[in-house]
């Protein structure tokens, strides 16, 4: 395949579309589901547009060590993901990889993730911003849920979302995070997974999660546009 100059390996996403992988697989929410898949699907995206080496991408997209090296009980994700999903031959993995590298050729506005990556880099949502949501919160649905998950928690979890929004990264690789694990989910507290789930959803089933979002999508894209990335 041409290697399309749109795909270069600064605009590469750590945290790909959901949209994206409807071109690879017949049960596209099923594979992106899939943090070790997201991860590997990023990296090669990254090898096509510059001939990176698979740990020299996986660092670039800042992805955790652990992951991409291996541990002692892995020698890396391609095992770990051939293993897992026996129906998938090499060849057909490459194909599937082609066709998403072509599908980004032909996108029309492409973000720059690697400098905003860089730009936020240590950010978190600041005191007085969070105090500003907070109230707006209190203000449409009272003390309740606020009280009920604790303000600092939602913080956290208001802070992750944003990072994650305008850096096109991982929720669990925010800086916020308490632990970066090598494939993702299964070390996230069941109540932030909570909340990140209903946040992820493009319409949250409860009203105060959804008033919370509209804020948060609000917020991140002010930095956005104060960025200029």
């Amino acid at each position: 395949m041409r290697r399309p100059l749109e795909l270069k390996r600064r605009s590469g996403a750590q945290w790909l579309p959901d949209d994206w992988f409807s071109v690879m697989f017949t049960d596209a929410r099923s594979m992106a589901r899939s943090i070790a898949f997201r991860r590997y699907a990023a990296v090669q995206l990254v090898q096509i547009a510059s001939d990176m080496l698979f740990n020299d991408a996986a660092s670039f997209l800042a992805l955790p060590d652990q992951w991409h090296r291996g541990d002692s009980k892995s020698t890396g994700l391609k095992i770990r993901y051939n293993s897992h999903y026996r129906f998938w031959r090499r060849e057909d993995l490459a194909t599937s990889i082609t066709a998403l590298a072509q599908h980004v050729s032909q996108v029309q506005e492409y973000t720059d993730y690697r400098s905003r990556r860089l730009r936020f880099l240590g950010w978190t949502l600041s005191t007085d911003a969070w105090a500003d949501l907070e109230a707006e919160l209190r203000r449409r649905h009272g003390d309740h849920h606020v009280l009920s998950y604790s303000a600092s928690f939602l913080r956290d979890c208001s802070s992750k979302f944003i990072w994650s929004r305008v850096t096109g990264s991982e929720w669990c690789l925010a800086p916020t995070s308490t632990a970066l694990t090598p494939r993702g989910d299964e070390l996230i507290p069941p109540r932030e997974a909570r909340v990140r789930k209903l946040l992820r959803s493009p319409t949250p089933s409860i009203s105060f999660f959804r008033t919370l979002k509209a804020a948060l999508i609000r917020h991140s894209d002010s930095l956005i546009l104060t960025s200029r990335l």
